[in-house]
């Protein structure tokens, strides 16, 4: 029999008790982590806000405007090396310390140390030896468990140490437990000699620790959109550089609500409900246009003493300019379905990774631009006398974030995310000669509650 499955067999699911009162002596020795107060974040927060609320002159400017000019002259934790065992009270007048000098057939011995904590002599945190087993004479070990056990109570740790020295009588050549001449200071134990394969139990976690369960998120996203134009014919390259000439992006946003599930690992999903809207700001000059005016002149003529009226229209050509102004809105109403992962920093911030598609359900624009032959159209989705330029439907777009956490107290959260939207699809419908996509960079803010 081999004494290494022995020990295994025996004391590798073995359990000891512990004091009540031990989790609190090694909190009280971790060192205390300084809490920096949150002001600061919550002041980038509101900074934010008043930024956004600058740059906003969407809502206060005009659709559209049109003016036309004449053209005049004059225009720590603890350590998995120990095995710790509690030892029973130890009865007054026993002298712990005293050194006891080994017989010739006792020269290897092993010792199970107790708790041990000098600064609270008031709790019973001594040591104990465990019961001698040599490697020449079992029934010196014997008689050594018989003199224990007849002073103290007899423990769990004493019963199995009977029998593993039952099992030990049958082994040929046993291997000596631990090799120190002498006696050897109770307090170390060579795990290596008794049990080459120990594995030390996982010492505990301490910080955040999240549980699983249900939040609402609520984003509110800074967006700056890029477009790429591509033309599905090459002959139309002139057309391109005419629209990008006259359009450029402006200030765009987004805003959301999710429900998130997150589980104890950090792996979770989330869906809700997504607006985005993109602006635009179309501007076209054509310095040779030319105002068809009509003139109705009304003249009473008398013919034969009878008085005539007499109507006169007439058109005229009026050479000068055309200044047109039209601030264009592109609208996305979206379902996100998202993969998210979460981990902590430290005990107030935690990160997460999120990624996914965004399914479209609604898609509208308004504004104007130019058509192929140049010239400025409406191209409204309400308005059916508009310029079919684009889909019904915007189709699957994809999204990925970095989110950082900050956690207020345990049901709210505030959210910094940076993210990104990418529509890999052409918004155009199949009868326009140009395919148009888009890009957005979004910085997000909000907050998050946990039900």
């Amino acid at each position: 029999m081999n004494d290494d499955k022995l020990f295994r067999d025996r004391l590798y699911n073995m359990e000891a008790t512990y004091p009540d009162d031990m989790w609190n002596r090694i909190s009280g020795q971790l060192p205390k982590k300084k809490r920096r107060g949150g002001w600061w974040l919550l002041l980038a927060f509101l900074l934010l806000g008043v930024v956004s609320g600058v740059f906003l002159p969407i809502s206060n400017q005009a659709e559209s405007t049109e003016n036309y000019e004449e053209k005049l002259p004059s225009n720590s934790s603890a350590s998995g090396d120990d095995i710790i065992v509690q030892s029973t009270p130890v009865e007054e007048g026993i002298d712990l310390n005293q050194e006891i000098a080994p017989t010739p057939s006792e020269n290897k011995t092993a010792f199970i140390p107790g708790d041990i904590n000098p600064e609270n002599s008031g709790s019973y945190e001594s040591y104990s030896e465990a019961p001698v087993i040599t490697s020449s004479s079992s029934t010196d070990t014997e008689n050594n468990i018989d003199v224990f056990t007849s002073e103290h109570d007899i423990t769990p740790e004493i019963k199995v140490a009977k029998e593993v020295n039952n099992e030990l009588e049958n082994v040929t050549s046993p291997r000596a437990l631990v090799s120190a001449p002498g006696v050897m200071d109770p307090r170390q134990l060579f795990i290596d000699d008794v049990y080459p394969d120990f594995i030390p139990p996982e010492c505990p976690t301490f910080g955040f620790n999240r549980e699983p369960g249900i939040f609402f998120d609520l984003l509110y996203s800074h967006d700056m959109p890029s477009r790429t134009l591509e033309m599905k014919s090459q002959e139309l390259s002139d057309y391109i550089d005419s629209r990008n000439n006259t359009e450029s992006t402006l200030y765009s946003f987004s805003s959301s609500l999710r429900i998130a599930y997150i589980s104890r690992s950090g792996l979770g999903l989330k869906t809700g409900f997504n607006y985005s809207q993109i602006n635009e700001k179309f501007e076209y000059l054509d310095p040779d246009a030319s105002l068809i005016r009509t003139i109705i002149t009304i003249d009473t003529l008398i013919l034969g003493g009878v008085p005539t009226v007499v109507k006169d229209t007439s058109t005229i050509r009026i050479p000068g300019s055309l200044d047109i102004t039209s601030y264009n809105r592109y609208r996305f109403f979206d379902i996100p379905i998202l993969a998210t992962y979460e981990a902590p920093l430290n005990d107030k911030f935690y990160y997460s990774f999120n990624g996914g598609v965004l399914i479209n359900v609604a898609f509208s624009q308004k504004g104007r631009f130019l058509d192929p032959a140049e010239m400025p159209v409406w191209f409204t989705s309400s308005d059916p006398e508009g310029y079919d330029a684009f889909k019904n439907s915007a189709g699957l777009s994809f999204f990925g974030s970095l989110g950082l956490h900050y956690k207020l107290n345990d049901h709210i959260d505030i959210i910094l995310e940076p993210n990104f939207r990418f529509y890999a699809g052409s918004l155009t419908s199949e009868p326009y000669p140009l395919e148009q996509r888009w890009l957005t960079l979004g910085l997000s803010h909000g907050i998050r509650y946990k039900f």
